[in-house]
């Protein structure tokens, strides 16, 4: 009985709305799939975050590739035994009135991020932080309603 096996199962859900992005960036984080990462971020993606409780705050901005060698970075550190990252329940869609027509943002998408290696676990908490990820719709074909995906665009996170 030979033949071609079917292919794996797949697990991450289309993207066709923001909170399936959503659920594709936290597997795709949990697994450190830099494959899936890149088709989440927009090329023009830009991320920022600041910390207000630092006493000399610095406004760090990250890009697509900040965030592909991230999760890299995460996939080739042998000492990494698990990750995980907690989504919110009450994550909040809205239309920022500043942004471009069809763009649209998730507040407070998670609650927690953890790492664990061989010696602990780490815990980060985003209980005071705001979070936003921002989202543009790509429609390959234009004329076409039905093919429209959504990539992250847009992540602020601000700690204060």
């Amino acid at each position: 009985m030979g033949g071609t096996p079917p292919p794996p199962p797949r697990i991450y859900p289309l993207l066709v709305d923001p909170y399936s992005v959503m659920d594709a960036l936290r597997t795709a984080y949990v697994q450190r799939d830099t494959t899936e990462i890149k088709l989440l971020y927009d090329n023009s993606y830009e991320g920022t975050s600041i910390d207000h409780t630092d006493p000399s705050p610095t406004l760090l901005i990250f890009s697509k590739a900040d965030e592909v060698r991230h999760v890299s970075a995460l996939a080739h550190d042998a000492s990494i035994l698990n990750v995980s990252l907690f989504p919110s329940l009450a994550m909040l869609r809205s239309h920022d009135l500043a942004d471009p027509p069809g763009w649209s943002t998730i507040q407070s998408p998670m609650t927690s991020l953890e790492i664990s290696d061989s010696l602990a676990t780490r815990r980060v908490d985003f209980a005071t932080e705001t979070m936003e990820f921002t989202f543009i719709p790509h429609t390959p074909d234009p004329t076409s309603v039905t093919d429209t995906t959504w990539k992250i665009i847009r992540w602020t996170e601000v700690k204060n």
